[in-house]
């Protein structure tokens, strides 16, 4: 049997709701990518009605022995949304079930406008949301901090001062989410909100773009 961990909710007890209708969603997670999801309007399993919360769906084979399936409770107005941004893509929805699948990456344009050498990464990232919660133990960040089961969304990548407009570094990047916004100024605030990116030296900057169908990341002082 798989182990589980506090904050993942395998079964919620039918209560709380009053007379409203209420469903079973099961989330079932095909992606070899552990998914952070949020629960609106749901009965947790106390049986107390709950506005909101977040969980993690292990993912195919998780590292940890986190299932990669499970079941809400929700009230009538309840939902379920992936609020991670990787590669593990929603497949379908319905009200009874939500299948997660592994994405493609898109290919990013990055250029270095800084004039020297630098490396980049990716760190861990829930938007608003704290993430030592849900990521915690194998991966080092730049300040030395560790975080356990954090697959970054593209590898470390050195960049070259020559990597310009015309030389552009081509790098795989897994946010299926942020490709599929088509307006610029909504691509780059859900980029500036969802991805964090680090150098491995102060003052840098990431400038993220997308022309049509081409994504750039520029690196800037």
């Amino acid at each position: 049997m798989k182990k589980v961990v506090i904050i993942l909710l395998l079964a919620a007890a039918v209560l709380g709701c009053g007379q409203k209708q209420q469903r079973i969603l099961t989330v079932i997670n095909q992606s070899d990518w552990r998914a952070v999801v949020t629960v609106t309007d749901f009965i947790d399993t106390l049986g107390n009605q709950n506005s909101a919360a977040s969980y993690v769906i292990g993912a195919v084979n998780d590292p940890r022995g986190l299932s990669n399936k499970a079941s809400f409770t929700l009230c009538e107005h309840g939902d379920c949304n992936v609020l991670s941004v990787n590669g593990a893509k929603i497949k379908s929805k319905s009200d009874t079930q939500l299948i997660l699948e592994n994405a493609l990456p898109a290919i990013v344009h990055v250029i270095n406008k800084t004039g020297k050498d630098i490396r980049i990464q990716n760190e861990p990232s829930l938007g608003n949301t704290p993430t030592d919660f849900y990521y915690s133990g194998i991966y080092q960040d730049r300040y030395g901090i560790m975080w356990t089961d954090y697959k970054p969304i593209f590898t470390r990548q050195f960049i070259a001062k020559d990597r310009t407009e015309g030389n552009p570094v081509n790098m795989p990047v897994y946010a299926w989410q942020l490709f599929e916004i088509t307006d610029p100024k909504e691509f780059r605030a859900f980029a500036y909100k969802y991805i964090t990116i680090a150098a491995d030296a102060a003052g840098f900057y990431a400038e993220w773009e997308r022309q049509g169908d081409d994504f750039f990341l520029k690196i800037t002082n």
